[in-house]
């Protein structure tokens, strides 16, 4: 079972493939990827009290990118999943490998998440920005628990860090997220993806 100091180096990884890709100039969209700290900072305590985070998110504008993926880590489940705010399609999309828990939808994961871009805007953006326009209305845009449409961990497995950190690799390059959930793979590839810093 991965810690959270293991998603978050994937995650950091992927925020260099993905400067990478963007200096190259692919075909892809521009992305922020947020460790599981971000999120957990989003609560006065162990409970679901949302609180604003004024600061920005690795020192970056958040509003300059297509989507930002936020790497979720849940203590009372023991479980990782995975939150993606579209900017471009104005959306939110929750990634979780056991088909998207009752209790995470019942806890509000992504209305958290549009509170907190709703509450970024007012704090960092001029009402007459027109970036501003496209997300006040943050709380309404669409959301999207992905329920089994992504491919599922295996019964019993400890996978669930491993596979968030596969769908934001796959899904920030526009990729399938349904793969072969025996992850012996998968694993090496992310050692060695950490011990080198470089993930592909």
């Amino acid at each position: 079972m991965v810690n959270d100091n293991i998603v978050c180096s994937a995650m950091d990884l992927l925020q260099h493939r993905n400067t990478r890709l963007q200096t190259h100039h692919a075909p892809v969209p521009n992305c922020l990827f947020l460790g599981s700290h971000f999120y957990t900072q989003m609560y006065y305590d162990a409970g679901n009290t949302y609180r604003y985070l004024p600061r920005q998110p690795r020192g970056v504008d958040v509003f300059a990118f297509d989507r930002v993926y936020i790497m979720l880590h849940h203590p009372h489940l023991m479980h990782f999943t995975l939150a993606c705010v579209d900017m471009r399609n104005r959306c939110f999309f929750h990634f979780d490998s056991i088909g998207d828990n009752p209790a995470l939808q019942e806890q509000g994961v992504l209305d958290h998440l549009a509170c907190w871009l709703h509450d970024h805007a007012r704090n960092r953006l001029s009402p007459t920005d027109p970036v501003f326009a496209r997300v006040a209305d943050a709380t309404s845009w669409p959301k999207r628990y992905t329920a089994t449409s992504v491919t599922q961990q295996r019964w019993g497995s400890n996978d669930c860090g491993i596979m968030s950190s596969m769908f934001a690799a796959l899904h920030s390059i526009n990729q399938s997220l349904t793969f072969d959930n025996n992850l012996h793979v998968a694993r090496k590839a992310l050692a060695h993806a950490i011990l080198s810093k470089r993930i592909e």
